[in-house]
């Protein structure tokens, strides 16, 4: 159970700039609280998600957890992804992983990316579902469809081993390239690899260090060392210590071994 919890939590960590933008439109900031009140108590779907929201905002999770539900049993597709936040984390409610998964189902069935990308893990890892790489990959591709970055990545790995799908590297590059270009560290440190390597592409010292700074500067640390190394070496760039040393500091501090290592080398 341990290990299921750190996993849900993470599948919502990886989702979370989806979800920032679920608020409800119809009532904002400049509302009178009882007005939002008054309607959502009527029974209005988006003053509910919106009161929910406040009371989320200060941390009133018992709150919040009442009027989202509120919400999501009404359909409100981003009342749904939050009520999923709310029993996958414990706020204002029981964990409770069977009945997040079943919240965001419900979001996911309606189109929403959030919910279709933590189904698709949830099949690619066995999570309160059974395994089933082809029912990831189609949760994987209707989430990549709508832009998520993260199910992109994911999407490209699995027709990167074939997994759920026919392999097919190119579609893997393809992939990988639009969560990289959206800003996933981690996609932008996988396409600086595959250029580094070869692998589903020319290689490209160039090409390969240019992806592997956008990692580095976002705080990708295996990204920083090696992009640390490119300038120390001048592979692919210009020779820079001064600057290499900057990375491998970044990396160090963010416990690669290697580049703590390097560093106290070079000091001797």
């Amino acid at each position: 159970m341990k290990r299921d919890k750190v996993l849900l939590f993470a599948l919502f960590c990886g989702m979370v700039t989806i979800i920032a933008g679920c608020e409800a439109k119809i009532y904002n900031s400049m509302d009178n609280i009882e007005q939002v009140r008054s309607a959502a108590e009527q029974g209005n779907a988006s003053a509910q998600i919106e009161l929910g929201h406040r009371y989320y905002k200060s941390s009133d999770f018992d709150n919040s957890y009442i009027w989202f539900k509120k919400a999501a049993d009404q359909g409100l597709v981003e009342a749904q992804v939050k009520l999923g936040e709310c029993y996958s984390r414990g706020l204002g409610v029981n964990e409770n992983y069977e009945e997040a998964l079943r919240y965001y189902q419900k979001a996911a069935l309606q189109g929403n990316a959030a919910g279709q990308y933590i189904l698709g893990v949830s099949y690619s890892q066995g999570f309160c579902v059974s395994q089933n790489d082809t029912e990831a990959f189609n949760w994987f591709a209707k989430a990549a469809a709508q832009g998520h970055a993260v199910a992109q990545y994911l999407l490209g790995g699995l027709y990167d081993t074939g997994s759920g799908v026919k392999q097919n590297k190119s579609k893997a590059i393809e992939f990988i390239r639009k969560s990289a270009e959206q800003g996933y560290a981690e996609a932008q440190f996988e396409l600086a690899s595959r250029y580094s390597l070869g692998d589903g592409v020319a290689v490209n010292e160039q090409e390969s260090n240019k992806w592997c700074r956008k990692a580095a500067k976002l705080g990708h640390a295996e990204a920083q060392y090696q992009f640390g190394l490119a300038c120390i070496g001048g592979i692919g760039v210009p020779k820079n210590m001064s600057e290499g040393k900057e990375w491998l500091n970044k990396a160090s501090d963010q416990g690669i071994k290697e580049a703590k290592d390097l560093l106290n080398a070079m000091k001797k």
